[in-house]
């Protein structure tokens, strides 16, 4: 499980999300907050089916992404079994590398 980041620094904003991926929870925790200042809640998510958690996961980054959030660094998310770790070539609003 590793954090990913995200930055939103177009004025006036000067804030950041992270959203860290559970495998084996089946879920998602978030943190955010403004740049420089520590973390102002977490929110753990659960779910009963990976694909749910899947769903909700992407859509939380995309909703990130379509505000001006910007990836700062990476982790590692959903990945189903059998799929490679390497990164292929995609829009940034295809968060699992499916059109």
């Amino acid at each position: 499980m590793a954090k990913v980041r995200y930055e939103c620094t177009t004025p006036p904003h000067n804030k950041w999300w992270e959203i860290e991926y559970d495998e084996d929870m089946l879920g998602y925790t978030t943190w955010w907050g403004k740049i420089g200042f520590a973390a102002q809640g977490s929110t753990p998510k659960r779910f009963r089916q990976r694909w749910r958690c899947e769903a909700a996961y992407g859509n939380k980054v995309n909703e990130k992404l379509s505000k001006g959030y910007r990836l700062i660094s990476k982790g590692r998310g959903p990945i189903k079994s059998g799929e490679e770790k390497k990164e292929p070539e995609r829009n940034q609003f295809d968060v699992f590398g499916k059109m």
